[in-house]
């Protein structure tokens, strides 16, 4: 993979970090840009679930452990983010992120979304949202797989 500084225009096209919010700046300034090639992990489950993933391009795909046989429960698509409840306390992964094609992505550490949501709590609510709807697909799709 490779990584690089990227664009406030790649952050503030995520409905989670709206130009104009307080602390973007420091979200921006701790950005990476990183492009990860096909079958590549970016997070493996049981890791540390300290980042969280916006897809600019290419997709991700998520599988319930580290095996690329099991199946895949998700796609992350472009525009869309990866986020699950244990980012806020950089609990272990239940997941695994593998890279579907070439893919580039966002990455942003948890301790600078913490800081970021803890100044914008209305954003933070939004945050709570999109995690209740990953984590229901997530057991949907898990329970689809285990019938």
């Amino acid at each position: 993979w490779s990584s690089d500084v990227c664009s406030s225009d790649l952050i503030t096209a995520s409905t989670l970090f709206p130009a104009g919010s307080v602390a973007l700046d420091d979200v921006v300034d701790d950005a990476r840009h990183e492009v990860y090639d096909e079958g590549e992990y970016l997070l493996a489950a049981g890791d540390p679930f300290d980042r969280l993933f916006l897809v600019t391009e290419g997709t991700l795909a998520v599988r319930m452990g580290n095996d690329r046989d099991l199946p895949v429960v998700q796609q992350v698509e472009p525009g869309d983010m990866f986020v699950a409840r244990a980012l806020l306390s950089s609990g272990p992964a239940s997941v695994s992120l593998i890279a579907d094609e070439e893919t580039t992505v966002v990455r942003l550490d948890a301790p600078t979304v913490i800081a970021f949501l803890n100044q914008n709590p209305l954003l933070g609510q939004a945050l709570e949202e999109a995690i209740d709807v990953t984590e229901l697909g997530l057991r949907t799709s898990q329970r689809a797989t285990n019938a």
